[in-house]
């Protein structure tokens, strides 16, 4: 009884923690749109802290570290994941994973891209065409590194397994966060809007695979219920 009531708690809590992110990503994507002053200030901060005094020559380095753990690349990922998942026959976590990768990493930061219109900066190492707010590449960090996290935490028992695969997959969103402002092609109020749209999705993205998961548990259970009564 408890434990149900424990469960139901930590949904509402995540549910809030969910609400509390996308609405924080909409005050950015407002003040974005309205020019606020704020924005500006933030963004100057941005590249003060994160574009680095470091070579030309090992921020090519960078960049091309940079494109190797984004954009289609990280797809790559996706790819061996949802393999695994055909093979083992999860076909509704399948279909899950690739809606949530595809919304996520792929529609919603498109479409952003295109209602926002913000150019990119001009002032950077590098310079790139297309629009800036949001960071694709931070979102399709966040949909193929977190949505591991999610399994990670979902089917990992021991507690180092589950350390080690967020420690990494954090690393690596922040990094390709943090790439993409010292090379240029993007502000700092980009990037953070991308984290908080994209972890408030992604914990959304985690509500509905558990209910997925215990659908699935229900129905084996059912199941081998069913075949006994058959025999």
């Amino acid at each position: 009884m408890h434990k149900g009531k424990n469960i139901q708690m930590n949904k509402k809590i995540a549910l809030i923690i969910s609400f509390v992110l996308l609405a924080l990503f909409g005050f950015v994507a407002v003040s974005v749109q309205l020019n606020f002053s704020w924005i500006d200030r933030l963004d100057t901060f941005g590249n003060q802290l994160f574009r680095l005094n470091i070579s030309e020559q090992a921020s090519i380095v960078l960049e091309r570290v940079s494109n190797i753990t984004s954009n289609v690349r990280v797809f790559v990922a996706a790819f061996i994941v949802g393999i695994i998942l055909l093979w083992r026959k999860r076909w509704l976590i399948l279909t899950w994973f690739v809606i949530s990768i595809g919304l996520i990493g792929g529609f919603v930061p498109q479409g952003l891209k295109i209602l926002f219109g913000r150019p990119r900066p001009t002032d950077g190492l590098f310079t790139r065409a297309g629009n800036s707010f949001p960071s694709g590449s931070t979102m399709g960090a966040l949909a193929v590194y977190g949505l591991l996290i999610i399994f990670a935490i979902v089917y990992l028992k021991k507690g180092w397994k589950k350390a080690l695969v967020i420690t990494i997959a954090t690393g690596i969103t922040l990094f390709i966060g943090w790439s993409r402002i010292h090379l240029g092609f993007h502000y700092l109020s980009d990037v953070l809007a991308s984290l908080l749209l994209g972890i408030g999705l992604l914990i959304i993205a985690w509500l509905v695979l558990k209910r997925v998961v215990n659908y699935e548990k229900n129905k084996t259970e059912l199941d081998i219920l069913y075949f006994k009564q058959m025999d």
